[in-house]
């Protein structure tokens, strides 16, 4: 066997027992998470004593079931940034934040987004957003429906919808930012919500049972 043979089968046999150690590639994969802004106030009118509220699981459209982020470039066309993840299912992560700001607009503890009963809350609440996109350029859209139920009665008391546009930085350049001003227009969307639970309590006045 000549020289380059040997070289070859040297080779060959240091890849199939592992002695060539390749150095894995960097992972800049970065993690998001929505949040629950600092400064919400409740709203005129809370809180109303007792109100407990469920949150069943939203409806999004299904593009944006995806880890990662999705950056809509105009009305047709998105895109996925491979480099940029959700730190949860966006679902779960938006359905938590609008729990959490509900809680701080209504002036209540009992607003509830995992593992309720029925005849634990005065009223369920059903949300499909038909929008949650981030835009190439900053902006941000948020828009859907929603119905109240008032559990005792079993009967809707509520179906509104709503639609915020708010300004945000480019999530290419800057997704943290993109992910904070998604998180401002959700919470814009949850104060919308809030004010029909106020008016659909004012109304009903519930008494469930617990």
């Amino acid at each position: 066997m000549n020289r380059r043979g040997l070289f070859s089968l040297l080779t060959v046999l240091a890849l199939g027992s592992g002695c060539l150690k390749l150095k894995p590639a960097a992972d800049h994969t970065r993690h998001f998470l929505l949040s629950v802004p600092p400064d919400l106030e409740p709203l005129p009118g809370a809180p109303v004593e007792d109100l407990a509220v469920g949150v069943t699981p939203l409806l999004l459209p299904s593009y944006l079931d995806s880890p990662w982020l999705a950056i809509r470039a105009n009305e047709n066309e998105i895109r996925y940034a491979m480099s940029d993840r959700w730190g949860e299912r966006l679902e779960k992560g938006v359905r938590r934040v609008l729990a959490a700001n509900l809680g701080q607009f209504l002036a209540t503890e009992r607003v509830a987004a995992e593992a309720w009963r029925s005849t634990a809350v005065d009223f369920e609440l059903t949300v499909n957003l038909r929008r949650c996109d981030l835009y190439a350029d900053g902006r941000v859209l948020v828009e859907g429906r929603w119905q109240i139920l008032e559990t005792a009665s079993a009967n809707v008391v509520c179906r509104d919808q709503h639609r915020v546009l708010h300004s945000g930085p480019p999530p290419d350049t800057d997704p943290a930012g993109a992910a904070a001003a998604l998180s401002e227009a959700l919470a814009e969307f949850s104060r919308a919500i809030a004010r029909s639970v106020l008016t659909a309590a004012a109304r009903e006045s519930p008494t469930a049972a617990r």
